[in-house]
């Protein structure tokens, strides 16, 4: 069997490395250097808080398992920053919010709880200035970060291992099917595989139109800043209201704003510097005296949400040549979804983990 994924963020990447351990000659598709799009410009946070149906909660749960596994069959342990994320609320519906989440997470057995009366916040988290927090922060010690780019890199040179994994720098410019294929058609010419899967972000909803197809992938800009090195180096990751902030290596800050962008244009390199100043002044709220490091990098992501905020995973309906798979926290599901996506590409198996995720749902909304 012969595959080309397109797309060579952390969803494309970890299908197509799959494919090849599973003896599938399979080329990556995409004009951008790995990981260059949301993969990239992300917060990269590893989570389960927050989701409300259980079974998506067990498959995020489960994805953390192996994401796990994998690293440490990588070599890259180091990557994987399980440092655990704090969540506090100013206002009183916003705190009755997280008690509500943190305490159905206990229920499913997950650490989550207020911190202890008897532990210091000032040393839990030495950099901030937690002295107008009026609850206890929500603990959520089974979260973390990953450290995307180096982790392509070991992802990336783990497929090459196999023999069977290649890149092509390139874009997608439309899908044929062919009696017993597929032709990919790109910038640069045309690639014919048995199998193609979309792992394209936003552009999966212009590949999938192209077949007549349909799949319902929003585009949520965002700006993250990245700090020059400073004294200050947050512990834990850090939801704080209006802001999420982490520790970035080498005593740099990632930090974004909370408010999400859903379906408005790309912000320009000015609204994005405004953004990025926005960023700063919150920051300073809970780390004063941040305002003075310089920023070191702006970046500009849009992140792919289908409609209905849940992955999309399978083959579009009537084309079992042409397989999706579209992530929102594609950080946290790359990997696992990869395997189990990797899996129903190259034998007949399904799982049944995935039946809620499959592109037919949409169609069968419409039709509704």
């Amino acid at each position: 069997m012969r595959a080309i994924v397109v797309g060579a963020g952390i969803v494309g990447i970890s299908l197509a490395f799959h494919l090849a351990k599973k003896g599938i000659s399979t080329s990556v598709l995409d004009p951008n250097r790995p990981g260059g799009g949301a993969s990239f410009s992300g917060f990269a946070c590893l989570n389960i808080f927050g989701h409300k149906s259980d079974a998506y909660y067990e498959l995020r749960l489960e994805a953390l398992r192996y994401h796990r596994t994998l690293a440490r069959s990588l070599d890259a342990e180091d990557l994987l920053h399980m440092c655990g994320t704090l969540r506090w609320s100013d206002g009183k519906d916003g705190r009755s919010a997280l008690d509500r989440e943190a305490l159905r997470l206990r229920e499913r057995g997950a650490d989550c709880s207020p911190v202890p009366a008897e532990v210091s916040l000032e040393g839990l988290e030495p950099s901030l200035d937690l002295t107008s927090v009026s609850q206890r922060p929500i603990l959520v010690s089974a979260e973390g970060w990953l450290d995307v780019v180096p982790y392509l890199g070991r992802l990336l040179a783990a497929a090459a291992a196999t023999g069977k994994f290649s890149r092509i720098v390139a874009k997608a410019v439309d899908i044929t099917i062919l009696p017993q294929g597929v032709r990919v058609s790109t910038d640069e010419g045309e690639l014919e595989a048995d199998i193609v899967a979309l792992a394209a972000g936003v552009a999966c909803r212009r590949l999938a139109a192209s077949l007549g197809g349909s799949l319902p992938v929003e585009e949520h800009p965002g700006v993250t800043i990245v700090s020059a090195p400073s004294r200050f180096t947050p512990r834990h990751i850090i939801y704080a209201p209006g802001i999420h902030f982490r520790a970035d290596g080498g005593g740099r800050v990632l930090a974004a704003l909370a408010e999400g962008h859903a379906n408005r244009p790309s912000p320009s390199p000015e609204e994005a510097a405004e953004e990025a100043a926005k960023i700063m002044t919150r920051l300073a709220r809970w780390m004063p005296g941040f305002e003075e490091t310089p920023i070191e990098a702006v970046r500009i992501g849009v992140r792919p949400v289908p409609s209905d905020s849940y992955p999309i995973a399978g083959y579009l309906p009537g084309l079992d040549r042409v397989y999706a798979a579209v992530y929102h926290s594609g950080i946290t599901l790359a990997p696992l979804l990869g395997r189990l996506c990797a899996e129903e590409i190259s034998s007949a198996k399904t799982f049944a983990a995935l039946d809620a995720y499959r592109p037919q749902r949409f169609a069968t909304a419409a039709r509704a």
